[in-house]
C-alpha cells in the first residue's frame, strides 16, 4: 500500500519540475523594439533607421518650457522645431524682457536633443509664443563675443 501513495507524490513532483523547467526556458520571440533595418514581424514592414514612429513630441514650435514651474526664473528654453526623422527637438535659450513679456534670444544658436531626454529635463510647459515675435539681440555668437 505504501507504493500506491508514493506514486502520486512522485508524479506530482515530476509534473512540477516539468512546469518549472518549461517556464524558465527561453523562447525565441522577436524583440519588443525592433532594431533599425530589421523586420518587424509584419510582412513587408521594416523599421527605417532614423525614424521614431512611436515618439509623439509633447511640445510644439513656440512652446517655452523649463525644468521647473517658476516662470520668473530665467533663462528658459524655446522649441524652434521638431525633427521627425532624428526624433530631436531644435531649441534655444530664451529670456524675458524687462517688462516681463516674452522674449529674446541673445544670438541664434540651434541646439538638438532627443525628445525623451529633453522632455525628461524640461517637463513644464510655461507658455507659447509666435516665433515671429521673438527678438534676437545679435545676429551671431561671433558678433556677440566681440561686444564682450
Amino acid at each position: 500500500m505504501m507504493k500506491n501513495k508514493t506514486l502520486p507524490v512522485i508524479f506530482a513532483g515530476l509534473l512540477f519540475a516539468l512546469i518549472l523547467v518549461s517556464a524558465c526556458t527561453e523562447t525565441s520571440q522577436p524583440p519588443l523594439s525592433p532594431v533599425p533595418g530589421q523586420t518587424t514581424g509584419v510582412p513587408g514592414v521594416t523599421v527605417t533607421p532614423g525614424t521614431s514612429p512611436e515618439i509623439t513630441p509633447q511640445y510644439h514650435t513656440g512652446d517655452i518650457v523649463d525644468g521647473t514651474q517658476n516662470i520668473d526664473r530665467t533663462p528658459h528654453l524655446i522649441i524652434l522645431d521638431y525633427n521627425k526623422t532624428s526624433g530631436e527637438y531644435d531649441y534655444d535659450i530664451i529670456f524675458r524682457n524687462a517688462n516681463k513679456s516674452w522674449g529674446y534670444r541673445i544670438y541664434p544658436e540651434h541646439r538638438y536633443t532627443p525628445v525623451a531626454t529633453f522632455e525628461k529635463n524640461a517637463s513644464y510647459l510655461l507658455t507659447h509664443i509666435n516665433l515671429t515675435d521673438l527678438a534676437t539681440w545679435f545676429p551671431s555668437k561671433e558678433i556677440f563675443e566681440k561686444t564682450r
